[in-house]
């Protein structure tokens, strides 16, 4: 290889090198925006426990979907899928008087852009009683500069939680 051509091909690498932390910070959106996400979440868990119906659909995307995988209680390995409008989750928790709180962490969120992804374990107390767990898994757009809940979806079991989750077997 000649020496033009050498210094041609080290050129090129160095400025690949040298460009791949921007497109990989471009696309994971960065702190900020992982904060943003993530606040979305919160607001809507807080929304939740509030039974604040209006505040829920504030942070929710018209159209959009919610669906639950429940595992039964006896062992049996058969589960049971129940798929809803999104809309319909706001009315659901107002009409709701029970003390609830859902709690996640070590969520994993990933964005590009003006779309974001959430997983994250999760466990869901009723009346200061733990009640459930499971894994949660959000669908978020960025739409008119804010961060918009586009889907849910959750499983929920009593045994097995993941680890973190405030179980009976934790007590």
């Amino acid at each position: 290889m000649g020496g033009i051509a050498k210094h041609a091909t080290l050129a090129v690498l160095l400025l690949l090198v040298l460009l791949r932390p921007v497109s990989v910070t471009a696309r994971d959106g960065g702190a900020e925006a992982s904060a943003a996400v993530r606040a979305t979440i919160e607001a809507f868990f807080d929304a939740m426990s509030a039974h604040d119906a209006d505040a829920m659909a504030a942070l929710l995307v018209e159209g959009g979907v919610a669906a639950t995988v429940r595992e039964h209680g006896d062992g049996d390995a058969e589960t049971q899928a129940r798929i809803i409008p999104l809309a319909e989750l706001p009315r659901i928790f107002a009409g709701n008087t029970d003390a609830i709180r859902e709690r996640i962490w070590d969520a994993e969120i990933r964005i590009d852009d003006s779309i974001a992804t959430v997983w994250a374990p999760y466990d869901f107390h009723l009346n200061g009683d733990f009640d459930h767990c499971g894994f949660d898994a959000f669908q978020l757009l960025k739409l008119d500069g804010r961060w918009r809940i586009v889907s849910i979806v959750w499983t929920s079991r009593t045994q097995d939680c993941p680890p973190g989750a405030a179980s009976p077997s934790d007590r």
